[in-house]
């Protein structure tokens, strides 16, 4: 599992995470929600080791080999960022660069296999030779996620990965990371701002509010007060077909 115990994290004199502390576990995609400024992205960057936290502790945790590490200085953690620029290169040679870990001056025959199935585990195999700057969006998104995954990550790190696509791409990106983290049995954590898409694919939910953990549990933290405290809204939760939907009045 991995464990936040403790994280503290400020700019200048401004706290923006305080106290944080919950577990992810492998095979199950945990949803981070919470309003804008909370401190989502920050708390992404700390555990990815773009950021370096003032106090705590974030500590990958595997009982059946006995590993105990910072998963980020292992190499465990794979971390996409909220938007990137289209790499001037092919579809195959920008997932090929998640590889660079693992590479010396040149590719091997196992740096182009995990390639290959990295870009057949994201569904992009079809768009594997075109150039990366005639792609749409959705297109790229899943190229950036083929990307991390080529780095063979035991923690998947997201940032918000349906930021800025349409409605059916939001749907195929997330059944995706779904899916990948139930396949490969891996940590994934993702900030999410729409909580119906949370709701329809997460397993495990962390709020947060102000820097600070306002809950932390399973779909059973979807309620319409959680809901309403979090974002200052009046919100309503139907049960439809066994599952949730948020409706914001």
């Amino acid at each position: 599992m991995l464990v936040f115990e403790g994280l503290f994290f400020r700019y200048s004199r401004r706290d923006v995470l305080e106290n944080i502390t919950f577990s992810a576990q492998p095979g199950k995609l945990c949803a981070l929600v919470g309003p804008n400024g909370c401190g989502k992205s920050t708390l992404l960057k700390c555990a990815a080791g773009v950021l370096a936290p003032h106090a705590g502790a974030i500590e990958y945790n595997d009982p059946a080999s006995g590993v105990k590490c910072r998963p980020h200085a292992e190499g465990f953690t794979a971390y996409m960022p909220q938007a990137q620029a289209p790499p001037p290169c092919s579809v195959f040679d920008a997932v090929l660069l998640g590889r660079r870990r693992h590479m010396n001056f040149r590719a091997r025959k196992k740096d182009l296999e995990k390639t290959e199935e990295a870009i057949h585990l994201a569904c992009i195999s079809d768009i594997a030779m075109k150039r990366c700057d005639n792609l749409s969006g959705g297109e790229l998104q899943k190229v950036i996620l083929a990307r991390s995954l080529a780095q063979e990550p035991k923690v998947l790190l997201l940032d918000e990965p349906t930021n800025h696509l349409d409605l059916k791409n939001q749907v195929e990106m997330m059944k995706l990371i779904k899916n990948i983290t139930e396949k490969l049995n891996i940590i994934t954590i993702a900030a999410i701002h729409d909580m119906n898409l949370a709701v329809k694919y997460a397993a495990k939910f962390v709020m947060i509010k102000n820097g600070k953990i306002f809950a932390d549990s399973n779909i059973s933290a979807v309620t319409k007060e959680n809901i309403d405290s979090l974002y200052s809204v009046d919100s309503k939760i139907y049960d439809i077909d066994g599952g949730k939907i948020v409706v914001i009045n």
